[in-house]
């Protein structure tokens, strides 16, 4: 992880400062993570830095590099918070909730139910880097890339299970709960919508129907 994020962006960027042409626009996707634990709410990009674990840190170590190159390479900051889509891992949180949908599993194992997160799709992520690294003007600085709605784990098992009609019961595993965790966490976009217009963000129903039908 240390390797990949820092020495590998690192290794990147000196590249593209090298060139005889530099690239006209390059984008750097961080993550929310760097925000820790220590907010709560809705978080803007001027919201306390202090991350809780190895990956945050190595991601608050790419900005700072990215912050070094700013003034010989055109760099834009992205700060993603949760995304999902067709095609990602079943370790993370939503995929393994499609999965036993779509097995028709009779019971989930969770944590801790009630804590409210930021989820955007896939293709909303992508399509806000298209349109910041395409954009005909200078695009620079930090800028969140979220849904601006945060949704309970409660609620999220609900839909999916409400979209691919299943009914199963949920079992709160201790080993899946966290101590200290923050109950309501999600991002302010307006930053990001200021510059590339209003994001088009698929309901969250949607992205569970996509990714089950898929």
């Amino acid at each position: 992880m240390y390797l990949t994020n820092i020495i590998g962006t690192r290794t990147l960027l000196e590249v593209c400062a090298r060139q005889p042409k530099i690239p006209q626009k390059i984008l750097i996707a961080s993550s929310a993570n760097v925000y820790g634990k220590s907010n709560s709410g809705i978080l803007n990009e001027d919201a306390l830095i202090e991350p809780a674990n190895d990956y945050g840190v190595t991601k608050l170590a790419v900005e700072n590099i990215a912050r070094i190159f700013s003034e010989r390479l055109p760099i834009i900051v992205v700060r993603p918070f949760n995304y999902t889509g067709v095609g990602q891992s079943e370790s993370f949180l939503i995929p393994k909730i499609i999965k036993h949908v779509r097995d028709r599993s009779p019971i989930i194992e969770l944590g801790n139910l009630d804590v409210a997160r930021d989820f955007s799709d896939v293709r909303s992520v992508v399509d806000a880097y298209a349109r910041l690294l395409n954009a005909s003007y200078a695009v620079n600085g930090v800028f969140n890339i979220c849904s601006s709605n945060p949704v309970t784990l409660r609620e999220l098992v609900a839909l999916a299970c409400n979209v691919g009609l299943h009914d199963m019961q949920i079992a709160i595993n201790q080993a899946f709960v966290r101590v200290n965790e923050v109950p309501v966490l999600y991002g302010d976009k307006s930053r990001l919508e200021s510059v590339i217009g209003p994001l088009d963000v698929p309901p969250l129903r949607d992205t569970l129907r996509w990714m089950i039908e898929a």
